[in-house]
């Protein structure tokens, strides 16, 4: 999981900057080292302040560039721009006949992956037989929910073939932002993206 998410995170940190670089080895092996022994150093501070880190980055870099895209596709569609999604009744099942369909099922499920982790906390919650699950079930659906219309959002803009799962969600936002205008908050949104 790390060495796909950091990817994405080196990628989308390379066209706040520097565009051309976000396809490089080096540069992309660079910031997956760079980043992972950084994490693994916050980790080492203790569970509150490791808590902290991943709280403001889930808020702040996954939940609002989250909310953000699904608004923009929202817009879009409403707004009868034209689409690169063909929804049929066909369509809406995916092709597993392709490695490349299954890589994205991949990054799916391991959108989930680590809240098993979480039961080791569950002690700590006022009211544990109550608010845990709660709060997984909560968590599952907000992520469920992000994803999934994200990735319609994502799908919206981007044709099929063309679609990346290291730079997808940060060329949606770059046809989103260009068509609305809003050019100027694309930096806004890798930084975020990058702090998730």
């Amino acid at each position: 999981w790390f060495p796909a998410i950091l990817s994405f995170v080196a990628a989308t940190f390379a066209y706040i900057f520097f565009p051309e670089i976000a396809h490089k080895k080096h540069y992309v092996l660079v910031v997956v080292l760079t980043t992972y022994w950084a994490m693994t150093l916050i980790n080492f501070w203790g569970i509150k302040i490791s808590s902290l880190v991943s709280t403001i980055g889930v808020i702040i870099g996954t939940i609002i560039p989250g909310i953000f895209i699904i608004a923009l596709g929202a817009m879009w569609f409403l707004s009868d721009r034209p689409d690169q999604i063909h929804l049929s009744w066909d369509a809406f099942f995916p092709k597993i006949n392709n490695i490349n369909n299954l890589v994205f099922l991949g990054g799916l499920f391991l959108a989930f992956a680590g809240l098993e982790v979480s039961a080791g906390y569950a002690g700590e919650v006022n009211n544990p037989q109550k608010n845990y699950p709660r709060a997984i079930i909560l968590g599952a659906v907000i992520t469920f929910i992000l994803f999934m219309l994200g990735s319609l959002s994502i799908a919206l803009v981007i044709p099929k073939n063309d679609i990346s799962l290291v730079t997808g969600l940060i060329a949606a936002f770059k046809t989103f932002l260009h068509s609305y205008h809003l050019s100027w908050a694309l930096p806004i949104m890798a930084f975020l993206l990058v702090i998730g």
